[in-house]
């Protein structure tokens, strides 16, 4: 979860504040509405977008808070007055897995059945 805190703070992201969420069915909006959701009274939603730079931009400018991982984040909490809230009471991990085109030497090195890997 993240806010500007020069127009948002830890107790409005539990009461009525304005979320800017991605779009419905995307994975950060499943988990807003199983996770999130039931400990607030009602999420007020703003705005869906499908971009994360522009959900950034928007919370960055004030308009809101939102959920996003903290790959999408990335550094932009270091350069912007972004804030990031921990929230490990929700037990939350992703799970990634490479995906490659079938005997694609380009990717030989990502086998984990190749003993060795050469650069």
């Amino acid at each position: 979860m993240f806010f500007n805190p020069r127009t948002s703070t830890h107790k409005n992201a539990k009461k009525a504040a304005p979320w800017i969420l991605p779009e419905k069915g995307s994975g950060i909006t499943d988990i807003l509405e199983s996770h999130i959701a039931p400990h607030l009274n009602r999420v007020n939603v703003r705005m869906t977008i499908v971009h994360n730079d522009v959900i950034r931009q928007l919370v960055a400018s004030g308009l809101g808070i939102s959920f996003i991982s903290t790959l999408s984040l990335g550094r932009l909490v270091d350069k912007t007055d972004l804030v990031t809230l921990n929230t490990p009471f929700l037990g939350l991990k992703r799970i990634f897995y490479r995906v490659i085109r079938k005997n694609d030497s380009h990717f030989d090195w990502l086998n984990p059945s190749k003993k060795t890997v050469k650069f």
